[in-house]
């Protein structure tokens, strides 16, 4: 099991970062590595889903998504796949009140999905292409949520 987080401080309140997470159509514009989603509206409740696109460094991935956790300004989880790559992966964004700005947590949890000699190694590399996510996730996150706030 590879585990990773990320978090950081938005000069934005929840309410605005809300925003950006639960609008999945939009991602592709500040999700690091995203290439599209079939996303047709925002988030909105659990059992959503959607198929995902993208890609960790250069390794291409596709995969199913479903909104499997939500609670409004709070957080939202999705459990999905990005094969070939990982099997499963738990996808957890939380929101922390941080007056007056909010902290934005992001967790992966993720299964490699595959199984030869060697795999130790591309392990070793999938952890640090999620976490590089992570990090990546939530810089990209802050810089686009504080540079659409009205007072930019």
């Amino acid at each position: 099991m590879i585990e990773v987080e990320s978090s950081r401080e938005i000069r934005a309140s929840r309410e605005a970062v809300w925003r950006h997470l639960t609008r999945a159509p939009e991602w592709y514009r500040w999700y690091p590595g995203l290439h599209g989603t079939t996303a047709s509206e925002s988030i909105t409740s659990e059992g959503h889903r959607f198929r995902a696109t993208g890609q960790m460094g250069r390794m291409l991935y596709r995969g199913e998504q479903e909104v499997v956790g939500y609670q409004l300004l709070q957080e939202i989880a999705f459990d999905g796949a990005r094969k070939p790559w990982l099997s499963a992966v738990r996808t957890v964004i939380r929101l922390e009140p941080s007056s007056p700005n909010c902290r934005v947590v992001i967790e992966f949890s993720a299964q490699p999905g595959f199984s030869f000699p060697g795999r130790l190694l591309l392990t070793g590399t999938l952890r640090r292409r999620l976490q590089d996510e992570a990090d990546a996730f939530t810089e990209r996150l802050a810089s686009f949520v504080e540079y659409t706030m009205p007072h930019h």
